[in-house]
């Protein structure tokens, strides 16, 4: 069998294209989160059915899995079976347990549906080649710079949906490759435009889960700019409306924007902006307002900066401070660009 993307495992899981075997290897546990979740809401049994069993690793054991895995479902057609954090059942490492699960993979029961979510990368290039012959596997790793457009190009189709280059662009600039805000985005998007087959880039501008007033492109605008006025009127009206552009959503975008800020910042030297494109992995379209903020910030005034971003996201988070409210974390940040 083919080993599949991330994006095609989606599609096959949302089409109910049920498989004897499914396993998901890999690192990145955000996308292992999501694919558990779209198998969940995929198959046509409920949580508390006879024929739905779900396991932690480490409170199970493999032929438990096994035996459950051989017995014919209940008042169904066919029994669903996931094992979280299938490393801890220590699959592959020694000669026993191999053998129990590649005998099971070889000559799996068709009425269930096994699926094992590994979340550890693979030392044995042998086994890996016995399950991309024996079970849908699926390889999920932490998506590089250059792989993001290609990643949401794919999330869209898993969806139906083609996108234009230049919505492309913008969705990536305004995103970064945060995925958890990426994928959060896509969703909506698609939510909202369930009846449009292609996602262009005004679509992008007006929605984006942003207010058409005020959004993070009028945001970074106003921190390129230094624009204290315009800086105050955004961010105090997104402190009253925390429920709609949540704060951490915006923080994950001004910390990008602000990171790629200090590394032009750092080097010394006038680049050109195809230069200046590579070093930050941005598209030259955007190189100009890197270059416009690069004569409105100092180092140590980006350094300040991104310490507040990194100290207000501990706070937003409750680790190591009381509970505050956005207003109150928005003001801070305002306070940072204010010196």
């Amino acid at each position: 069998m083919p080993l599949l993307t991330y994006a095609k495992t989606i599609t096959v899981l949302r089409q109910r294209k049920f498989f004897p075997v499914f396993f998901w290897e890999g690192d990145e546990s955000y996308l292992m989160h999501r694919l558990y979740k779209t198998f969940i809401e995929a198959i046509p049994v409920k949580k508390n059915s006879f024929n739905l069993h779900l396991w932690q690793g480490q409170q199970t054991d493999l032929q438990t899995v096994i035996n459950c895995a051989y017995t014919a479902p209940m008042l169904g057609n066919k029994r669903f079976l996931l094992v979280k954090s299938a490393e801890q059942l220590d699959l592959f490492q020694n000669e026993e347990q191999e053998k129990k699960i590649l005998n099971y993979i070889e000559r799996p029961s068709y009425t269930s549906v096994l699926v094992f979510m590994y979340q550890s990368k693979f030392k044995k290039k042998k086994i890996f080649e016995i399950l991309k012959k024996h079970t849908m596997l699926t390889s999920i790793r932490p998506i590089r710079q250059h792989d993001i457009q290609p990643w949401i190009k794919d999330y869209m189709t898993s969806y139906g949906k083609e996108i234009t280059p230049n919505a492309l662009l913008l969705l990536t600039h305004l995103l970064g490759d945060k995925l958890f805000i990426l994928a959060n985005e896509l969703d909506k998007i698609y939510l909202y435009y369930q009846d449009r087959k292609m996602i262009d880039e005004k679509m992008i501008k007006s929605y984006v889960g942003l207010h058409r007033d005020f959004n993070y492109e009028e945001l970074q605008r106003a921190c390129i700019e230094r624009n204290h006025k315009n800086l105050f009127i955004i961010t105090n009206y997104f402190g009253k409306n925390s429920k709609k552009y949540p704060f951490l959503s915006m923080l994950g975008l001004l910390t990008h924007f602000f990171t790629k800020l200090l590394i032009a910042l750092h080097v010394k030297t006038a680049l050109d902006r195809k230069t200046l494109s590579s070093l930050l992995q941005v598209h030259p379209y955007f190189v100009r307002q890197y270059q416009q903020a690069m004569k409105n910030y100092t180092k140590e005034d980006t350094i300040r900066i991104i310490r507040t971003l990194h100290q207000v996201d501990l706070m937003a988070k409750g680790i190591g401070f009381p509970p505050v409210n956005d207003a109150t974390i928005w003001q801070k940040i305002m306070l940072s660009f204010g010196r």
